[in-house]
Protein backbone atom coordinates (compact mmCIF):
# COMPACT_ATOMS: atom_id res chain seq x y z
CA UNK A 1 0.00 0.00 0.00
CA UNK A 2 2.83 2.40 0.88
CA UNK A 3 4.50 1.81 -2.47
CA UNK A 4 1.23 2.58 -4.27
CA UNK A 5 0.83 5.87 -2.38
CA UNK A 6 4.25 7.25 -3.30
CA UNK A 7 4.06 6.04 -6.91
CA UNK A 8 0.74 7.77 -7.70
CA UNK A 9 2.07 11.38 -7.80
CA UNK A 10 5.04 10.24 -9.89
CA UNK A 11 2.78 8.46 -12.42
CA UNK A 12 0.50 11.50 -12.70
CA UNK A 13 3.45 13.78 -13.36
CA UNK A 14 4.88 11.43 -15.98
CA UNK A 15 1.46 11.24 -17.70
CA UNK A 16 1.40 15.02 -18.10
CA UNK A 17 4.99 14.95 -19.32
CA UNK A 18 4.24 12.51 -22.14
CA UNK A 19 0.93 13.99 -23.40
CA UNK A 20 1.05 13.86 -27.25
CA UNK A 21 1.74 17.24 -28.85
CA UNK A 22 -0.21 18.75 -31.74
CA UNK A 23 0.95 18.38 -35.33
CA UNK A 24 2.16 21.13 -37.62
CA UNK A 25 0.90 21.67 -41.16
CA UNK A 26 3.72 21.61 -43.72
CA UNK A 27 3.70 22.43 -47.46
CA UNK A 28 5.63 19.56 -49.08
CA UNK A 29 5.10 20.58 -52.72
CA UNK A 30 4.07 23.87 -54.30
CA UNK A 31 4.03 24.91 -57.97
CA UNK A 32 2.12 28.13 -57.27
CA UNK A 33 3.92 31.42 -57.52
CA UNK A 34 3.98 34.04 -54.73
CA UNK A 35 0.55 34.71 -53.26
CA UNK A 36 -0.99 31.63 -54.93
CA UNK A 37 -0.30 33.05 -58.39
CA UNK A 38 -0.74 30.83 -61.46
CA UNK A 39 -1.17 31.01 -65.23
CA UNK A 40 -4.64 32.46 -65.60
CA UNK A 41 -4.77 32.34 -69.40
CA UNK A 42 -4.14 28.68 -70.31
CA UNK A 43 -4.54 25.28 -68.71
CA UNK A 44 -5.14 21.59 -69.26
CA UNK A 45 -8.51 20.66 -70.76
CA UNK A 46 -10.59 18.10 -68.85
CA UNK A 47 -13.49 16.75 -70.85
CA UNK A 48 -15.78 13.74 -71.07
CA UNK A 49 -16.33 11.05 -73.69
CA UNK A 50 -19.44 12.82 -75.02
CA UNK A 51 -17.02 14.94 -77.05
CA UNK A 52 -15.03 12.16 -78.79
CA UNK A 53 -13.59 14.29 -81.57
CA UNK A 54 -11.86 16.62 -79.14
CA UNK A 55 -11.61 14.48 -76.04
CA UNK A 56 -11.35 10.86 -77.15
CA UNK A 57 -12.69 8.57 -74.42
CA UNK A 58 -12.20 11.29 -71.85
CA UNK A 59 -9.32 13.74 -71.46
CA UNK A 60 -7.65 13.69 -68.06
CA UNK A 61 -4.74 15.82 -66.82
CA UNK A 62 -2.24 15.10 -64.04
CA UNK A 63 0.54 16.88 -62.17
CA UNK A 64 3.38 14.92 -60.60
CA UNK A 65 5.00 15.82 -57.31
CA UNK A 66 7.59 14.51 -54.85
CA UNK A 67 7.07 15.41 -51.16
CA UNK A 68 10.05 17.05 -49.50
CA UNK A 69 9.08 15.57 -46.11
CA UNK A 70 7.14 12.49 -45.00
CA UNK A 71 3.67 13.65 -43.92
CA UNK A 72 0.08 12.58 -43.47
CA UNK A 73 -1.81 14.38 -46.25
CA UNK A 74 -4.05 17.16 -44.98
CA UNK A 75 -4.92 19.30 -48.03
CA UNK A 76 -4.30 19.90 -51.70
CA UNK A 77 -4.95 23.05 -53.70
CA UNK A 78 -5.73 23.16 -57.44
CA UNK A 79 -7.11 25.80 -59.81
CA UNK A 80 -10.21 24.69 -61.76
CA UNK A 81 -12.84 26.40 -63.90
CA UNK A 82 -15.80 25.17 -65.92
CA UNK A 83 -16.46 25.74 -69.63
CA UNK A 84 -19.78 23.97 -70.23
CA UNK A 85 -21.64 20.75 -69.52
CA UNK A 86 -22.00 19.17 -66.07
CA UNK A 87 -20.21 21.28 -63.49
CA UNK A 88 -18.19 18.51 -61.88
CA UNK A 89 -14.54 17.44 -61.75
CA UNK A 90 -13.16 14.38 -59.97
CA UNK A 91 -9.73 14.94 -58.45
CA UNK A 92 -7.61 11.94 -57.44
CA UNK A 93 -4.35 11.29 -55.63
CA UNK A 94 -2.63 8.51 -57.57
CA UNK A 95 0.56 6.51 -57.07
CA UNK A 96 3.37 6.57 -59.60
CA UNK A 97 3.86 3.59 -61.91
CA UNK A 98 7.01 3.70 -64.04
CA UNK A 99 7.03 7.50 -64.18
CA UNK A 100 3.32 7.91 -65.01
CA UNK A 101 0.09 8.02 -62.96
CA UNK A 102 -1.22 4.69 -61.69
CA UNK A 103 -4.85 3.61 -61.91
CA UNK A 104 -5.68 2.91 -58.24
CA UNK A 105 -6.74 6.05 -56.38
CA UNK A 106 -5.25 6.72 -52.94
CA UNK A 107 -7.89 9.40 -52.28
CA UNK A 108 -10.69 10.99 -54.33
CA UNK A 109 -12.46 14.35 -54.19
CA UNK A 110 -15.60 15.48 -56.06
CA UNK A 111 -15.46 19.17 -56.96
CA UNK A 112 -18.64 21.00 -58.05
CA UNK A 113 -19.85 24.58 -58.22
CA UNK A 114 -16.92 25.74 -60.34
CA UNK A 115 -17.00 29.20 -61.85
CA UNK A 116 -16.17 30.32 -65.36
CA UNK A 117 -13.02 32.06 -64.12
CA UNK A 118 -10.11 30.11 -62.65
CA UNK A 119 -10.15 29.97 -58.86
CA UNK A 120 -8.20 28.06 -56.22
CA UNK A 121 -10.02 25.04 -54.77
CA UNK A 122 -8.76 23.81 -51.39
CA UNK A 123 -9.54 20.11 -50.93
CA UNK A 124 -9.17 18.67 -47.43
CA UNK A 125 -8.13 15.07 -46.96
CA UNK A 126 -10.44 12.76 -45.01
CA UNK A 127 -8.24 9.69 -45.46
CA UNK A 128 -4.94 11.37 -44.47
CA UNK A 129 -2.72 8.88 -46.30
CA UNK A 130 1.01 8.93 -45.58
CA UNK A 131 3.13 10.51 -48.31
CA UNK A 132 6.76 9.38 -48.21
CA UNK A 133 9.53 11.90 -48.77
CA UNK A 134 11.30 11.38 -52.08
CA UNK A 135 8.49 9.24 -53.54
CA UNK A 136 6.66 10.45 -56.65
CA UNK A 137 2.86 10.82 -56.64
CA UNK A 138 0.30 12.35 -58.97
CA UNK A 139 -2.74 14.60 -58.63
CA UNK A 140 -5.14 13.96 -61.54
CA UNK A 141 -8.37 15.67 -62.64
CA UNK A 142 -11.10 13.65 -64.40
CA UNK A 143 -14.36 14.87 -65.98
CA UNK A 144 -17.25 14.41 -63.57
CA UNK A 145 -19.69 13.46 -66.36
CA UNK A 146 -19.53 12.54 -70.07
CA UNK A 147 -20.50 16.10 -71.08
CA UNK A 148 -18.14 17.90 -68.68
CA UNK A 149 -15.65 20.37 -70.14
CA UNK A 150 -13.41 22.10 -67.60
CA UNK A 151 -9.92 23.57 -67.31
CA UNK A 152 -7.12 23.02 -64.79
CA UNK A 153 -4.88 26.08 -64.90
CA UNK A 154 -1.17 25.68 -65.54
CA UNK A 155 1.65 26.70 -63.25
CA UNK A 156 3.99 29.48 -64.34
CA UNK A 157 7.10 27.31 -64.12
CA UNK A 158 8.13 23.96 -65.62
CA UNK A 159 7.32 20.73 -63.85
CA UNK A 160 6.03 17.19 -64.25
CA UNK A 161 2.75 16.70 -66.13
CA UNK A 162 0.85 13.94 -67.94
CA UNK A 163 -2.39 13.56 -69.90
CA UNK A 164 -4.70 10.77 -70.98
CA UNK A 165 -7.34 10.55 -73.68
CA UNK A 166 -8.55 7.16 -72.52
CA UNK A 167 -10.13 8.30 -69.29
CA UNK A 168 -6.98 7.55 -67.32
CA UNK A 169 -6.38 4.01 -68.61
CA UNK A 170 -3.18 4.93 -70.41
CA UNK A 171 -1.04 8.03 -69.88
CA UNK A 172 1.45 10.11 -71.85
CA UNK A 173 4.06 12.38 -70.30
CA UNK A 174 3.49 16.03 -71.16
CA UNK A 175 6.72 17.49 -72.52
CA UNK A 176 5.38 20.42 -74.53
CA UNK A 177 3.46 22.35 -71.90
CA UNK A 178 3.61 23.66 -68.37
CA UNK A 179 2.14 21.33 -65.73
CA UNK A 180 -1.19 21.93 -63.99
CA UNK A 181 -0.70 23.95 -60.82
CA UNK A 182 -0.97 22.21 -57.42
CA UNK A 183 0.01 22.59 -53.80
CA UNK A 184 0.24 19.66 -51.36
CA UNK A 185 0.25 19.99 -47.56
CA UNK A 186 0.47 17.49 -44.72
CA UNK A 187 0.96 17.15 -40.99
CA UNK A 188 4.16 16.10 -39.27
CA UNK A 189 4.51 15.23 -35.56
CA UNK A 190 6.04 17.95 -33.44
CA UNK A 191 8.91 16.75 -31.22
CA UNK A 192 7.70 17.01 -27.60
CA UNK A 193 9.59 19.68 -25.65
CA UNK A 194 9.08 19.81 -21.86
CA UNK A 195 7.40 23.03 -20.80
CA UNK A 196 8.43 24.73 -17.53
CA UNK A 197 5.07 23.84 -15.90
CA UNK A 198 5.51 20.21 -16.92
CA UNK A 199 8.96 20.06 -15.35
CA UNK A 200 7.55 21.56 -12.13
CA UNK A 201 4.79 18.95 -12.05
CA UNK A 202 7.28 16.16 -12.62
CA UNK A 203 9.56 17.45 -9.85
CA UNK A 204 6.59 17.85 -7.48
CA UNK A 205 5.54 14.27 -8.19
CA UNK A 206 9.00 12.98 -7.38
CA UNK A 207 9.23 14.99 -4.14
CA UNK A 208 5.74 13.94 -3.01
CA UNK A 209 6.59 10.34 -3.76
CA UNK A 210 9.76 10.47 -1.67
CA UNK A 211 8.03 12.19 1.24
CA UNK A 212 5.18 9.70 1.21
CA UNK A 213 7.65 6.83 1.16
CA UNK A 214 9.56 8.33 4.07
CA UNK A 215 6.41 8.62 6.16
CA UNK A 216 5.52 5.04 5.36
CA UNK A 217 8.84 3.70 6.77
CA UNK A 218 8.28 2.55 10.44
CA UNK A 219 10.40 4.18 13.13
CA UNK A 220 13.24 2.06 14.53
CA UNK A 221 13.12 3.81 17.93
Amino acid sequence: MAKTRYLVPFILAMTVFFVPRASADTVVFDSFGPGFSFNGTIGATICGAQHPRACGQGTVAAAGFVPTTTVALSQIAVVLSTTFGTNSVIVMLLPDVSGLPGTTAIETWSVTGLGGNPAVSFLSSTVNPNLAAGTQYWIAAFPGAPDTVAVWSFANSPGLGAFSQSGGVTWTASTCCLPPVVQVSGTTPVTPVPEPTTIVLLSTGLVCGLLTRRKAVPSTN
